[in-house]
């Protein structure tokens, strides 16, 4: 008898059997056992590939291998690290480096870029925050031990690298701030304009070091010195850093410019000013129904879907790229639940008349696939793909069953021939 819930199971029961437990499955078999599992199967590989996947699959096998069949899915017989990256919403160790060396070089103008070409290539905030994290995690063992077997996130030249640049206190201010952001996301809509602030936050952690300098009265003025007002009169030295404004005060369907008076900062902060990047002018209703009668495709429809999907691989990578324009919708007051759930999915699977969405949790697969949700969604991913398909939602669970379905048969030849499909899809109501 096995579970994952011991728990539950009667005492009368646990008397008598004999106990075992088991642990996560340390990320060097995972890697040993996936390599081996690509030789077998003779695709090439990158060590940084497989390594990530070892990470994703937390300690889980079943969930390496399963993770493993997707991304082959998504790139063929060619496993490449920045496959795995763009298709699990990740980012490259370097990049992430390169964040965390901007913000301690307080280049606010370098952090907003760097951050708006991580949502461009589809990167999770939330997944990001919590790399950011492990990294200062690995930064300050390092720092302590100087034993790179004890890291996880980091080899001993990245972190010896990054040691160079961020002493252990501004570590540990930095971890503050990336754990209060953490612990916030489950309160905010507007994810992004809750990390931007927290990332504003980061490149002003030290300017209470940092004093004005003292204008004398007998002193010559220049007209646009920033310590001085119109009326020349003087502002008494080194004024007290206002906080940056808390995510609270941030409205859902704005977003926050960082506004300070010249004399409060030696370096302004230009305002964030952000707009809509879809045009949903002419979606006229987007309500959605959280219960009512659902869709439910056949296996069979799943896997002529996955079939087709093959030739569409280019055009599904560019819709992921471009789905996180839906993230700056949230707070809208006509499509802000609409946008809310569809930030949620990933497109799974896409061919001409249909698109496979998936997401971490049952509750939002079946809110997706009402019927009466089915315009409004299709009308947004319409917005993104340049023309309209039925959108049809799978939870995680349904993804492995059915990728591990399709290969499978794609093994043993057995799928459909793609010339004889014809998708019989449901219409929306």
């Amino acid at each position: 008898m096995a579970t994952t819930e011991p728990y539950k199971v009667l005492p009368t029961i646990l008397s008598r059997c004999q106990r075992f437990d088991f642990g996560k499955i340390d990320d060097v078999d995972i890697e040993k056992n996936i390599i081996n599992v690509l030789k077998q199967e003779n695709v090439t590989y990158e060590d940084k590939a497989v390594a990530a996947i070892a990470t994703l699959a937390d300690g889980g096998m079943r969930d390496a291998l399963s993770l493993l069949e997707q991304v082959l899915a998504y790139c063929g017989n060619d496993l490449k690290e920045s496959d795995v990256l763009t298709l699990f919403g990740l980012t490259s160790n370097l990049q992430k480096i390169e964040l965390l060396k901007l913000i301690e070089a307080k280049d606010v103008s370098g952090v907003l870029s760097k951050l708006d070409a991580f949502l461009t290539g589809g990167v999770d905030i939330k997944r990001l925050n919590g790399n950011l994290l492990d990294i200062l995690k690995d930064v300050l063992i390092f720092q302590k031990t100087g034993d790179a077997n004890l890291m996880s996130s980091l080899s001993a030249q990245e972190a010896q690298d990054l040691s160079d640049d961020i002493s252990a206190k501004d570590a540990n201010k930095m971890i503050s701030v990336l754990l209060k952001a953490q612990n916030d996301f489950r309160n905010v809509s507007n994810v992004r304009s809750l990390f931007e602030l927290t990332l504003l936050q980061l490149c002003s952690l030290e300017e209470d070091r940092i004093e004005a300098p003292v204008i004398k009265k007998s002193q010559p003025v220049e007209a646009n010195s920033p310590y001085v007002a119109p009326a020349q009169k003087v502002i008494d030295p080194a004024p007290t850093p206002k906080a940056p404004p808390k995510a609270a005060d941030v409205p859902d369907f704005v977003e926050k410019p960082i506004a300070r008076k010249a004399e409060e900062s030696v370096e302004p902060v230009a305002p964030i000013v952000e707009e809509a990047p879809l045009d949903i002018s002419d979606i006229k209703s987007a309500s959605v129904e959280k219960e009512g009668e659902r869709f439910e495709l056949e296996d069979e429809q799943v896997t002529n879907i996955m079939v087709l999907g093959k030739d569409n691989r280019e055009e599904r990578r560019e819709l992921t790229k471009n789905w996180k324009q839906i993230e700056a919708l949230k707070g809208h007051p006509t499509v802000g639940n609409l946008a809310t759930l569809l930030a949620e999915g990933h497109p799974f699977c896409l061919c001409k008349e249909a698109l496979l969405l998936t997401f971490n949790f049952t509750r939002l697969k079946n809110q997706a696939n009402v019927k009466t949700n089915q315009a409004a969604i299709a009308a947004m991913v319409e917005k993104l793909l340049g023309r309209k398909v039925f959108v049809y939602s799978l939870d995680r669970l349904d993804c492995n069953k059915y990728y591990t379905d399709f290969s499978n048969k794609e093994q043993l030849n057995k799928l459909p021939n793609k010339k004889e499909i014809q998708l019989k899809l449901p219409q929306g109501e």
